[in-house]
C-alpha cells in the first residue's frame, strides 16, 4: 500500500474513532436519564412517606388533645376505680407518646441520596448544622433525660401522700399530665419536622 493511502487510512481511523465514541454517547444518555427518573421517583416516594408520617403525628396529637379535654377518671369513686382508670389512661397516652416519638425519629432520618433532587429547596441542610444521625442521637438523649425527670417528678408526687392509698393515683395523674405536656413539647421542638 502506498504511504499516502496508509496515512489517509490512519487519519480516517483517528477521526472515525472519536466520532464513534460521540455517536455512542446517546446510547448511554437514556441510562443516565433512567437513573435520574428513578432517583426522582425515590424522592417523590420519600416526600409522600414523609407527609404520611406528618399526618399520623398530627392525628396522634389531636387524639390526645381531645382525650385531655375530658377529665380523666372523673367517674371513679374508689381507690381501686382510680387505679383501674389511670392504668387504662396511662396505657393509651404512653402508646400515643411512644408512637409520636417514633414518628419524629423517622422524620429526622435523612432523605434518600439523590444525584440531583428535583428542586434545590426540597432537602434543606439542617439549620443546626447537625447531621441526621447527630439529630437522632440528640433526640434520644432528650427523651432519656425527660424519662428520668418524669420518673423523679412523679415519685415526688407519690411521696406527698406518705404511703397513703391516694398516692399511687396521684402519681399516675402526674404521669398522665407530664406525658401530655411532653407531647406538646415535642410538637413545639420538632415542629419543623412534624408540620406539613
Amino acid at each position: 500500500m502506498p504511504p499516502g493511502r496508509l496515512a489517509v487510512l490512519f487519519f480516517s481511523v483517528i477521526v472515525a474513532v472519536p466520532t464513534l465514541a460521540v455517536a455512542a454517547q446517546p446510547a448511554t444518555a437514556p441510562d443516565s436519564s433512567s437513573r435520574q427518573q428513578s432517583s426522582q421517583q425515590q424522592w417523590v416516594a420519600w416526600l409522600a412517606r414523609r407527609q404520611n408520617l406528618q399526618v399520623q403525628a398530627k392525628a396522634i396529637l389531636d387524639a390526645e388533645t381531645a382525650r385531655e379535654k375530658i377529665p380523666a377518671c372523673a367517674d371513679a369513686t374508689t381507690t381501686y376505680d382510680l387505679s383501674v382508670c389511670y392504668t387504662r389512661e396511662l396505657s393509651l397516652t404512653r402508646a400515643n407518646l411512644s408512637a409520636f416519638a417514633s414518628l419524629i425519629r423517622q422524620l429526622i432520618a435523612p432523605a434518600p441520596a439523590m444525584p440531583a433532587p428535583p428542586t434545590p429547596a426540597a432537602s434543606p441542610a439542617p439549620a443546626s448544622g447537625l447531621t441526621p444521625p447527630q439529630l437522632l442521637a440528640e433526640f434520644n438523649h432528650v427523651e432519656q433525660l425527660w424519662s428520668s425527670y418524669s420518673t423523679a417528678a412523679c415519685s415526688a408526687a407519690l411521696h406527698q401522700f406518705h404511703q397513703g392509698t391516694a398516692g399511687p393515683s396521684f402519681a399516675a395523674e402526674c404521669q398522665l399530665h407530664l406525658m401530655r405536656d411532653h407531647l406538646r413539647e415535642l410538637n413545639l421542638i420538632y415542629g419543623a419536622e412534624l408540620h406539613l
